[in-house]
């Protein structure tokens, strides 16, 4: 019995068979490529925003001690400014003893 490929011309080989089975792997290889590429750079731009964002909260912390800081220190100050308007007072009622308070 003659084999296949002598007997019709049409049948083709298994190489040839699997020729559109070799073009679509090449194909979809070629998109991992592109995909990894692409994943490659989002992974990069990630890590840039997360060094932005680390900056940015090292700038919020300090920010937020600054605020601290100048809340203690206007505390402070109401609190001088409070003594010294006491001060004033007793001093004023000292030196004016002769003049009646209202």
């Amino acid at each position: 019995m003659p084999e296949k490929n002598e007997q019709n011309p049409k049948e083709s080989t298994p190489e040839e068979e699997l020729e559109p089975t070799r073009a679509r792997v090449a194909e979809l290889e070629g998109f991992l490529a592109q995909r990894d590429k692409e994943l490659a750079s989002a992974e990069s731009r990630i890590s840039e925003l997360e060094q932005v964002a680390g900056d940015k909260d090292n700038q919020i912390a300090v920010l937020k001690q600054s605020v601290a800081d100048l809340e203690q220190k206007l505390a402070d100050l109401n609190n001088t400014l409070s003594q010294a308007i006491s001060s004033y007072r007793a001093l004023a009622v000292k030196s004016n003893q002769g003049v009646p308070r209202s």
